[in-house]
């Protein structure tokens, strides 16, 4: 049985980060897994998910960007840390 910590990360998501773009300079760059990594920090790695982490970034309107820079590839929300 999984403990639901929907609205934990939802809650540390929307209180530490600003949606953002490509294009703004204020923003960085950020895959899943890095932002996994951060939510997992503060709340048990046990039973948080990479994929609870994508519904709840999904659900604050964060996009996903795929970026072709040579240093860092692939697919990145880009966030703003408040």
């Amino acid at each position: 049985m999984k403990t639901d910590y929907s609205e934990e990360i939802e809650t540390l998501i929307d209180n530490n980060f600003l949606p953002s773009t490509p294009e703004d300079a204020k923003a960085t760059a950020h895959t899943l897994e890095e932002i996994h990594g951060i939510v997992i920090n503060v709340l048990p790695a046990k039973w948080v998910y990479d994929s609870d982490v994508h519904t709840a970034l999904e659900k604050l309107n964060f996009n996903t960007f795929y970026q072709t820079k040579e240093e860092k590839k692939g697919m990145f929300y880009f966030l703003i840390i408040k």
